[in-house]
């Protein structure tokens, strides 16, 4: 004990009389992150303890100035915070804690408090654009610190394009301000929304570590994992939730759900099955497939399996056992809550499916089977351009150039980024005369063009040794002799 009180004695002698040396920064440091702290917190005797420190040590500094304000506002001592407000202006006039103090006096009087309300009003009502606009206006680049800082940045939040910026605004005031709990709440919230779980639960880990912040993250945090699929990751979802938080209904609820999971998941069947799913939800195709495949063999009518076997051959690009497996699934349970998905993917699946076929069969030159299954696939799809592609394909197959320019332009049309299509028709264009394919090949998009720049080098090659077998029978050897030099530098 009297070890302790020496400590304690000594480290309050070295705060308030040594001289400013490199220490001194550190407890400066420590004592206005105290401040805050009792700001957040609503702990005013904590704050005034730590301003009284603060000011016998370095009673100029800008941010002790300003918290001594706050302070005083907070009590209500209007003419007190002018004081200090004016001091803070001839100590730190382009200071970010007088500008922060300048705006948060104006708040304070009666037109602040309305040009606020009407930024509130704005937020609430699902104007978040108008409402940063009017704070911006208030605070005249300058938004206080605490709360409304949080409110501020917690608006900006929900324009689309700024919730970045809002979130590492928010994680800095976090940062400075590690007791506020309603800034923690609103942080964890978007930063799952925005899918950046592993932050989201950093917060909820800091802010479950005060009494007031506690349940709020437990119920939180638990929502956040209660409904993930039975797997080895959800096991280990709630031993980490339950790791950290000891009592609650959400901690009686983990508990139960994770005494469940574990005893599922001694089942082989079973766990093969929860690992095949959670391995289709993470793109894990080569993985799922032979654990679904397992449970499917164990239970032949367990739908859910049997459409996320297909959802899995999907990834792999197998279409035609995705097909059957999906088709499956939504016999077994046409009423299932992953219909709209499944068929979803059954319609992608039956379209390549067919559009793969049906190049199959032109290589097979077998054109009347390819047409019925291009055909197939437009009517899967009319909005996809490769089925008429294909038909294209199949018309250049039987030489029948004027349906295949059709087709081919058709095309370009739905999609004028089909490379194919472009190659298709500068052919048909060649076929028809150099200067036809020239012209059409200078109508094209710079993308376009680069596509078949092999077939634009050839025409000009040809252009060329024309001219130079001319000027060769006219006996202009050197002349033809450059233009032979200009057809090898197109294809050295």
């Amino acid at each position: 004990m009297r070890k302790f009180t020496l400590n304690i004695f000594t480290l309050s002698l070295g705060l308030a009389v040594m001289p400013m040396v490199e220490a001194a920064p550190t407890a400066q440091q420590q004592l206005l992150e105290q401040v805050r702290l009792g700001e957040a917190t609503h702990r005013e005797d904590l704050v005034q303890q730590s301003l009284y420190r603060l000011e016998l040590i370095d009673p100029n500094n800008p941010d002790v100035v300003a918290a001594r304000f706050r302070s005083l506002l907070r009590q209500g001592d209007i003419d007190g915070a002018q004081k200090q407000l004016d001091r803070l202006s001839q100590l730190a006039p382009s200071s970010n804690a007088y500008k922060s103090s300048r705006t948060t006096m104006l708040l304070s009087t009666p037109d602040g408090r309305q040009a606020l309300q009407q930024a509130r009003l704005q937020a609430t009502t699902g104007h978040a654009e108008e409402a940063v606009a009017s704070y911006n206006k208030l605070f005249n680049g300058a938004p206080p610190e605490g709360d409304i800082a949080v409110e501020y940045w917690s608006t900006v939040a929900k324009i689309p394009a700024r919730r970045g910026e809002a979130i590492n605004q928010l994680k800095r005031i976090n940062a400075d301000t590690p007791g506020n709990t309603g800034l923690q709440n609103n942080l964890a919230l978007l930063l799952f929304s925005s899918d950046r779980r592993d932050e989201g639960f950093a917060v909820l880990e800091q802010m479950a570590k005060s009494n007031a912040g506690r349940e709020g993250a437990s119920k939180i945090w638990y929502g956040q994992i209660k409904d993930m699929p039975v797997s080895d990751a959800s096991v280990s979802a709630l031993k980490k939730y339950l790791s950290i938080f000891s009592d609650g209904d959400s901690v009686a609820a983990a508990q139960s759900q994770l005494a469940e999971q574990q005893k599922q998941l001694a089942d082989p069947a079973f766990r093969a099955r929860a690992q095949g799913l959670a391995a289709v939800d993470s793109g894990m195709a080569g993985k799922a497939i032979p654990e679904l495949q397992q449970a499917v063999r164990a239970n032949p009518k367990d739908s859910e399996a049997l459409g996320a076997l297909g959802q899995a051959y999907s990834q792999k690009g197998d279409r035609a056992n995705a097909v059957a497996n999906l088709e499956k699934a939504l016999a077994l349970d046409p009423h299932s809550s992953n219909n709209d998905k499944w068929n979803s993917l059954l319609k992608v699946n039956r379209y390549w499916l067919a559009i793969q076929q049906g190049d199959a069969a032109l290589k097979a030159n077998n054109p009347d089977r390819a047409e019925r299954l291009f055909q197939q696939a437009r009517n899967v799809d009319n909005t996809d351009s490769y089925a008429v592609l294909g038909l294209g394909d199949v018309a250049m197959a039987r030489k029948d150039y004027p349906a295949a320019e059709r087709y081919y332009q058709q095309t370009l049309r739905m999609d004028s980024g089909n490379t194919n299509a472009v190659r298709g028709l500068a052919n048909i264009y060649r076929q028809q005369s150099p200067e036809k394919a020239e012209a059409f090949i200078a109508s094209l998009s710079a993308s376009q063009r680069r596509s078949i720049d092999d077939i634009e080098r050839s025409l000009q090659n040809d252009r060329l040794a024309q001219q130079a077998e001319a000027l060769e029978n006219q006996g202009k050897w050197a002349q033809a002799a450059a233009l032979q030099r200009q057809r090898l530098a197109l294809d050295p």
